[in-house]
């Protein structure tokens, strides 16, 4: 009797595990393919909003032999929408005018985080909600199967958790070119030539669409070239991330201090300041808040990946460098040691944080 019983259940184990297992493979061969997935990122993080007008463009207006050619362009995908294509375009055109002159390019750099995460938030709509990745679809067959609601229930969480893990390297992706690129245009914006500006966004838009035209013929080609400047801007990503933050402080934190000083003008007893130097283990440019507690008082706090930095001074000694740009500030501690702060140049909405001389001298 224990043998026959063991008999009819044993042979249902395996079946039942290899239905599951074909099911989830199943739910994940449906997935945008890899390269179709990571080929245009490139492109997209050099000109998030150019870019996603070209992809969507294709999808929707491109001809037959080019829709076919990626999951991405297919009549089921989130690109394929006239909407969208337009209000890329429209959104393109915007941000890609104020870069042609210098007096208008930093409003276009300040909204470049902006441009950059609304094309993260795009991409994550489209691998997640497109046709044939639809997790949700897979899912919902679990309840109309019955003999196959445990398969379909493993396929759906399989493609969910594959369009999730795809997701976060988009993002990944396009914030590292991306913030590599912000980078460099805006050094590009401080050479003193009117027309360097207006020949790097056409260089830029180029490179977007040869990239784009490559994807289109080559998936593979452009996978590869997306891996390759990924590898290489993460390689230098956090040097000019905190560069980037560094100047952005000292150069575009006055004028919004200035224009609404409600929002931007520094208040209390703590500023944001940058390690001019390298500060207990902290690299060089990176930010940290220094909190004046007594006038011989003050705390440092920073941080930069899993290394932390908390200076107690007490009692410490204060010195103030006025500069062009920005202030050197240097504390020294009770031993001896000099710490070297650089923080942003004060305007007249700002409130008296140290009592320094120049608060009382500005316009």
């Amino acid at each position: 009797m224990l043998d026959a019983a063991l008999a009819v259940v044993a042979p249902q184990i395996p079946l039942g595990i290899d239905a599951g297992t074909s099911a989830a493979g199943d739910a994940i061969a449906q997935q945008i393919a890899t390269s179709e997935w990571l080929g245009p990122l490139a492109p997209v993080a050099l000109s998030p909003f150019f870019g996603l007008t070209v992809l969507s463009g294709i999808a929707t207006y491109g001809p037959d032999w080019l829709q076919e050619r990626s999951q991405l362009f297919s009549d089921g995908s989130m690109l394929n929408s006239p909407a969208l294509f337009w209000t890329m375009a429209a959104l393109s055109l915007l941000t890609s005018l104020p870069r042609l002159s210098k007096v208008s390019k930093p409003l276009a750099l300040a909204a470049e985080n902006l441009e950059a995460y609304s094309a993260v938030i795009i991409l994550f709509a489209v691998r997640m909600f497109s046709a044939g990745g639809s997790p949700a679809n897979e899912a919902s067959l679990a309840f109309s199967n019955g003999g196959f609601e445990a398969q379909m229930v493993s396929a759906g969480f399989a493609g969910f958790t594959v369009d999730l893990l795809m997701s976060a390297v988009a993002a990944l992706n396009v914030i590292v070119i991306n913030g590599v690129k912000l980078f460099f245009e805006f050094f590009v914006w401080l050479i003193p030539f009117p027309t360097v500006d207006a020949m790097v966004e056409t260089a830029n838009k180029l490179a977007c669409a040869a990239l784009m035209s490559l994807y289109c013929f080559s998936p593979t080609a452009a996978t590869a070239v997306n891996i390759f400047m990924l590898v290489a801007c993460a390689m230098v990503f956090g040097w000019t991330y905190r560069r980037v933050r560094f100047y952005r402080h000292v150069i575009v934190g006055p004028v919004l201090a200035w224009l609404a000083p409600q929002w931007f003008a520094h208040r209390g007893t703590t500023i944001p300041g940058f390690c001019d130097e390298p500060t207990g283990g902290l690299p060089r440019y990176t930010p940290v808040l220094i909190e004046r507690r007594a006038d011989t008082s003050y705390l440092v706090r920073g941080r930069w990946w899993w290394r932390t930095l908390r200076l107690d001074l007490s009692p410490c000694q204060t010195t103030t460098e006025l500069g062009v740009i920005a202030n050197q500030l240097r504390l020294m501690g009770p031993d001896g040691r000099a710490y070297v702060f650089v923080h942003r140049r004060w305007v007249s909405g700002d409130a008296s944080f140290m009592g320094y001389a120049e608060a009382s001298q500005l316009a």
